[in-house]
């Protein structure tokens, strides 16, 4: 069976639109959410990288406050015996709830 010219020009339109489709599914498109993807990472590390850079320039405020904050937990803490535990907290508390008629929300 031969062929008419205008059959193999409308077989190789055909073939030109699949092999068109082809490259834009399998090539383009996954190229594409790559690059959407990658931007979208880039957006997020830059605004990370801005705030570690803010943080940055207050960095020796956070040092000298972390000091602060430091001391004065070392202070609460050395009120209370070295030996005191969860366990020994918690009979206190129900001790007082029952001698003295006392309830602890939490």
């Amino acid at each position: 069976m031969k062929l008419k010219d205008t059959d193999k020009a409308a077989l190789l339109v055909v073939f030109g639109i699949a092999v068109c489709f082809v490259c834009f599914m399998y090539v383009f498109r996954p190229n594409y959410e790559a690059k959407q993807s990658l931007d979208a990472e880039s957006i997020e590390l830059q605004n990370r990288l801005a705030d570690l850079q803010s943080k940055e320039a207050d960095r020796e405020m956070y040092e000298t406050k972390t000091v602060e904050y430091e001391e004065k937990y070392d202070t609460v803490m050395n009120a209370f015996p070295p030996d005191l535990n969860q366990e020994i907290t918690i009979m206190f508390l129900e001790g007082i709830k029952e001698s003295n008629d006392f309830t602890i929300a939490t």
